[in-house]
């Protein structure tokens, strides 16, 4: 490249002529554009990384959750393994030592002890049980199961704060009571096992532990107790109503 003015050889980088000292327009221009570019450079190679960084950040954390979330669920179907393993562990367990299981189990009805009952049947995970050798106490624990759901609303009527909440207790212990009576219903699954006698009376006398309840809670007589297996939810609950008001 020539100086325009002396005609002197430069370089891209004079700013000035060496030799006739006029500024080198070329090279100015030249110094502009470099300039220009590697702002422009910068600029957008720290635009790159913030990007980078940010896509790289989220890609870490997605990676973190999935991670967690494949030892969560692991952990969890572990726990679901273990549980329902030990669950049938003591139905084995109960079943292992049926005469000596079922023996303590009748113990507890004859005494009246149902509460005693319910717990060490929960605890061999008998409460639910719908096939096997302790099919024939199904009847007695389901019912004993409704007269503990009618006593625990008892309690909470007699601990209400609000009619409104008294009410709602009312509701439920209405809607109860048809379910505590029904024999034919409670012994539906197990019907071809049990020993009528001995389930019949095993329900009479649950049904007579609540009713004693019922009469302390509402003063019902003893008439209104012998309506009360024939009677309705809604019927049930207009009686307890009307003892409420009174």
């Amino acid at each position: 490249m020539k100086c325009k003015y002396c005609g002197a050889n430069l370089q891209l980088t004079d700013a000035v002529c060496p030799y006739c000292g006029k500024p080198n327009l070329r090279a100015e221009r030249y110094t502009k554009d470099k300039q220009y570019y590697e702002q422009d450079y910068a600029e957008t190679s720290q635009k790159v990384k913030r990007v980078w960084k940010l896509s790289y950040d989220w890609m870490t954390r997605g990676i973190t959750l999935v991670v967690l979330g494949i030892l969560v669920f692991g952990l969890l179907f572990v726990t679901f393994l273990a549980d329902d393993h030990s669950y049938y562990k003591k139905q084995d367990a109960a079943v292992a030592n049926f005469t000596s299981v079922s023996e303590q189990m009748d113990q507890y009805l004859a005494a009246g002890k149902y509460e005693q009952y319910f717990a060490y049947c929960k605890s061999y995970n008998l409460t639910g049980w719908t096939a096997g050798p302790f099919l024939p106490w199904q009847p007695q624990t389901k019912c004993i199961e409704i007269e503990r759901f009618i006593k625990e609303h008892l309690n909470g009527y007699l601990a209400a704060d609000s009619i409104y909440e008294q009410n709602d207790h009312l509701e439920t212990i209405g809607g109860l009571l048809p379910e505590f009576y029904d024999t034919d219903s409670l012994c539906a699954v197990a019907k071809d096992v049990i020993d009528c006698e001995k389930t019949e009376t095993d329900l009479r006398n649950i049904q007579k532990d609540l009713e004693l309840s019922l009469k302390v809670c509402f003063g019902l007589t003893d008439e209104e107790l012998a309506e009360l297996p024939t009677m309705t939810d809604e019927e049930a609950l207009l009686l307890l109503e009307e003892k409420h008001e009174r």
